[in-house]
């Protein structure tokens, strides 16, 4: 048995065999107690230092950009992105050194005229194009793109 979190989970080894047999075996564990995790908090600056000090500047940009479009989106963060959501994640900004990713998520009207996205729909992700923002000249494009991503969830 395994104290994590006020819970006991035991944990078990198991086999299955031809006739449709089940063998559970019980895994012994150690009773000494167990340290609590220390958990990292991927809050916003966590993201935002990830990036230089000119890929910080787009990103803030951008995000005001993306937050004024409406009063009900939801910006959120998990350890691998930013993540702005009506409901559904419409796009997820995953800041690098020099550069923003950014994952949005088109529908069949999807318009894209400068071929800026790629497309990831292989992946099963809920997004399903991806591009790279490297200056601020980029922001219109980007948010060309995202206003789109977001008014196929609105439909």
């Amino acid at each position: 048995m395994v104290r994590h979190l006020d819970a006991n989970i035991e944990l078990f080894k198991y086999a299955y065999y031809t006739g449709g047999l089940l063998n559970l075996e019980a895994i012994p564990t150690n009773k000494r107690k167990i340290s609590k995790i220390s958990k990292s908090i991927f809050d916003l600056e966590y993201h935002r230092n990830k990036g230089d000090k000119e890929t910080q500047q787009i990103f803030d940009e951008l995000r005001e950009k993306i937050l004024v479009l409406g009063d009900d989106i939801e910006e959120h963060t998990t350890k691998f992105y930013v993540g702005y959501k009506k409901g559904f994640n419409f796009a997820e900004v995953h800041i690098h050194k020099s550069k923003l990713v950014i994952f949005v998520k088109a529908n069949a009207s999807f318009k894209d005229p400068k071929k800026l996205t790629k497309d990831i729909s292989h992946l099963g992700f809920s997004v399903n194009r991806k591009f790279d923002v490297q200056s601020k000249n980029q922001i219109s494009d980007a948010m060309f793109l995202i206003k789109q991503s977001l008014e196929g969830l609105r439909k």
